[in-house]
């Protein structure tokens, strides 16, 4: 693998084509979540992109090839009104450009590829920070590409030009897939974006139960179905999962609790699924704070969704599986008491799109 300098990756001496206009639509299941379109010279690219999540921006970047290295501006439009966001934005700087979710400067890297794979350092628009852009060809008319933070790999499909004809991201955190289209009218589709935001698209969301003199709290990301198969599909069989979305799933007890015969002391632990087709498994682990090596700073992230580490695992237990006839959007727990409102037990159970997962827990004897 090749590690590219800023400077030695330009795409002045590459040869222009009819694909030096792009229009992208970038879904997340059903729900299209970007429309992002832009021009190629020999001298640089612009583009305009509107994003519907968190909020709704209309985003314009140029960037410009030079020999010493490439430079960049964008330009942000808070188009859905936020409360307490700028109406307007501005940054500037060097290097290679990255843009989550836009596909132009990406777009860039891979045509600028010479061998099998590269890693260029990159720097996102929006903060200046430095990242890593890794780019692999898999076959001759596909690519695997690394961008920045997001864990996993996107595959890129190339055209016969070399050009993305598509991304998907389903192998990533993010789930994204890009469809490459003809052309896209941003005046007019932008201001219907900036009236129906989609909003955070996995909500962080809390459910508490008091089990005797026991406080139990449970925090968890909730992503939607959004058309999508899910288990066995997007949460693949036989491998363990957040339960939830981004950040992992908290589990907070003031006091012992009893699960399947296992008791959990009172403290933080982090919840875990291994679901497969014919049985599903509750892990109850004890990392709650992301890894940080041989040396640890004062101030720890929590932990995230795909930094499971199996080393830490308290106990795993059977769960209860049911299948549901009606479609359950939105992936959710909910902790009930059990004999009474002040019992000595309570039911834990996850729900989303046809299938609730539940374990019992008792205050021990």
């Amino acid at each position: 693998m090749r590690t590219l300098a800023l400077a030695a990756v330009s795409l002045a001496a590459l040869p222009l084509s009819a694909q030096d206009r792009g229009a992208w639509i970038a879904r997340l299941g059903t729900d299209t979540v970007a429309l992002e379109t832009y021009q190629r010279t020999a001298t640089g690219i612009r583009g305009e992109i509107v994003t519907r999540s968190p909020i709704a921006l209309h985003r314009i970047y140029t960037v410009t090839y030079g020999a010493g290295g490439w430079t960049y501006e964008l330009v942000t439009h808070n188009i859905g009104g936020a409360p307490n966001v700028p109406a307007e934005t501005k940054a500037n700087g060097s290097g290679t450009p990255y843009l989550f979710p836009a596909v132009g400067p990406i777009e860039d890297v891979v045509r600028s590829l010479r061998g099998d794979s590269a890693t260029i350092e990159g720097v996102q628009m929006t903060n200046g920070r430095a990242i890593a852009l890794s780019v692999k060809r898999v076959t001759r008319d596909s690519v695997r590409m690394y961008l920045g933070p997001i864990v996993g790999p996107f595959i890129g499909v190339l055209d016969s030009a070399g050009n993305l004809a598509s991304i998907s991201g389903q192998q990533t955190t993010e789930k994204y897939d890009w469809e490459r289209v003809q052309d896209l009218d941003l005046a007019t589709l932008g201001p219907k974006f900036a009236s129906r935001a989609v909003a955070i698209l996995s909500p962080r969301e809390t459910t508490t139960v008091a089990m005797g003199g026991t406080g139990i709290t449970i925090t968890y990301g909730s992503p939607s179905v959004r058309g999508r198969a899910i288990f066995g599909a997007l949460v693949p069989w036989g491998q363990v999962w957040r339960a939830g979305a981004n950040a992992a799933t908290t589990f907070r007890t003031t006091g012992p609790v009893n699960v399947a015969g296992h008791v959990i002391p009172a403290g933080a632990y982090t919840l875990w699924i291994l679901p497969a087709p014919t049985a599903w498994t509750l892990v109850i682990n004890r990392q709650t704070l992301a890894p940080c090596g041989a040396t640890c700073p004062a101030q720890r992230a929590p932990l995230w969704g795909t930094d499971y580490s199996a080393d830490s695992d308290f106990v795993r237990v059977p769960m209860l599986v049911q299948q549901v006839p009606a479609l359950i959007e939105h992936f959710g727990i909910t902790a009930t008491p059990q004999r009474g409102m002040t019992g000595d037990a309570a039911l834990v159970t996850f729900v989303w799109e046809h299938t609730r997962a539940s374990v019992e827990l008792r205050r021990p004897k």
